[in-house]
């Protein structure tokens, strides 16, 4: 539980940062799912992210902190720890460039830690009122130290997003992020994210959110598949 207590510590002092030096035109949200069980077996999943929004119409600023434990039977299933930010600038009504940083701790995975930083190109293919889908892509650097390796090469990137308003009330969101090293393709990684919200009052949303990680040659006795089912809520601050 000692994981849980750090992880609510370090989140409460992240929105209070956040709260103190955000400026006008960010859209901030907290995300949080937690699912227990008693009796026959004893589990615990923990799921919180914060996730800082802004857009001006040319400059588009994407960052995320998000972390999951696990525990059934006083056994860990789960600890990962990830973050992400992107900065796109609009050069025409259809194209963008940008940057992408990302880092990684999954300790289940043997993933001690793994930093990616991209220059990308990206596209709008369908851009409205209701509905948004965009492909980007770029080269980019990867530093890692997975079970006894570490590794460090250019790596490409390919990426999709996708956002469709359901109703006033109700939205869909989804990414894919897929990286491979130029010196072994075979070597690639896939981050796939699906979720859906629905408003049920001005600051707070219920949310189901489908995450998969995919490494196509993880770690010796560590899984390819990393697949998450998570509902919670988000609250929007």
């Amino acid at each position: 539980m000692n994981n849980i207590t750090k992880i609510i510590t370090a989140g409460i002092f992240a929105t209070q940062l956040n709260a103190a030096t955000v400026t006008d035109g960010w859209e901030n949200s907290a995300n949080f799912g937690l699912t227990l069980t008693r009796g026959n077996s004893e589990t615990i999943l923990l799921t919180t992210a914060f996730n800082f929004l802004n857009d001006n119409g040319t400059t588009q600023q994407l960052a995320n902190l998000s972390y999951t434990f696990g525990e059934s039977d006083s056994n860990t299933t789960a600890d990962v720890l990830s973050t992400y930010y992107t900065w796109n600038k609009l050069v025409s009504e259809t194209t963008y460039y940008g940057f992408r940083a990302e880092g990684l701790r999954d300790d289940l995975a043997d993933i001690e830690y793994r930093l990616q930083a991209t220059a990308l190109y990206g596209i709008h293919l369908l851009k409205n009122d209701t509905t948004t889908f965009s492909v980007e892509f770029g080269p980019g650097y990867t530093v890692e130290s997975v079970g006894d390796d570490n590794f460090d090469s250019a790596h490409i990137y390919l990426g999709q997003r996708a956002s469709h308003k359901l109703s006033e009330t109700s939205f869909i969101t989804q990414s894919l992020a897929a990286y491979a090293p130029l010196e072994d393709l075979d070597n690639f990684n896939v981050i796939f994210n699906i979720a859906i919200e629905s408003k049920v009052s001005e600051n707070m949303n219920l949310r189901v959110a489908l995450e998969n990680t995919y490494t196509n040659n993880p770690a010796f006795g560590a899984d390819e598949n990393d697949l998450k089912l998570i509902s919670g809520i988000s609250y929007k601050f």
